[in-house]
């Protein structure tokens, strides 16, 4: 088996994980939990962009205007959820900045990079950003956990671990593609380690949200 053929099955059976959570989110209404809000709509989002990716890139089309929507999307949805979580009396202020941000992501892609290229400038602040939320929420969670939800801050925090694994491994990866984009075999190595990452953030994720939907079930002995 080839790295190309790998990473490929590795991100349908990722894409397949992700169908699963957003089942979970819209059968149950999961979205309708305050400080999940927006995390339920990055899933939402996520799933209907990387559908149209995936068909793009099966038929060998280039696929990254999407990912320079994607981007947009995911450092707005992602940090307004991090946000409400520790900044809660801050929201409207922060949410002005996290609006600068994402104009600035997106005159890169305009003006800079341009939509058909790999838009590694705006990936990374977006990576380093979002990691540094994640971290923040980790040292800050014992004022969560003292709220009295003790059963969803334990699983907010499998979804921050989720975060944290993913956000931390794609920054090194976006930052390096920048010098390996004329390197296919380099670049496929990273595109591999990129889908067991978000393979394993599928995973985490999945798990998290079927535990705050389905409280009661218990496992057996």
């Amino acid at each position: 088996m080839t790295i190309v053929f790998i990473g490929k099955y590795l991100s349908y059976l990722g894409l397949f994980l992700m169908s699963l959570t957003l089942f979970i989110i819209l059968r149950n209404r999961t979205y309708r939990i305050r400080y999940l809000k927006y995390f339920c709509l990055y899933i939402v989002t996520s799933f209907l962009i990387n559908i149209p990716a995936f068909i793009m890139a099966y038929h060998l089309k280039n696929n990254l205007p999407l990912l320079h929507i994607f981007t947009i999307a995911e450092f707005v949805l992602i940090a307004m959820f991090y946000v409400e979580l520790i900044y809660e009396k801050r929201v409207r202020v922060l949410a002005y900045v996290i609006a600068f941000i994402a104009f600035l992501m997106l005159m890169n892609s305009i003006f800079i990079q341009g939509i058909y290229a790999f838009n590694s400038y705006a990936k990374t602040v977006s990576q380093v950003i979002l990691l540094s939320l994640s971290i923040i929420f980790l040292f800050k969670s014992d004022s969560f956990n003292n709220s009295g939800d003790v059963r969803n801050y334990r699983y907010l925090s499998f979804i921050n671990a989720a975060f944290l694994i993913y956000f931390s491994g794609s920054l090194f990866i976006f930052m390096s593609s920048q010098f390996l984009l004329e390197s296919s075999s380099q670049l496929n190595k990273l595109w591999l380690i990129n889908s067991i990452l978000s393979l394993i953030f599928q995973i985490i994720i999945l798990y998290a949200v079927w535990k705050i939907a389905y409280p009661r079930i218990r496992s057996s002995p």
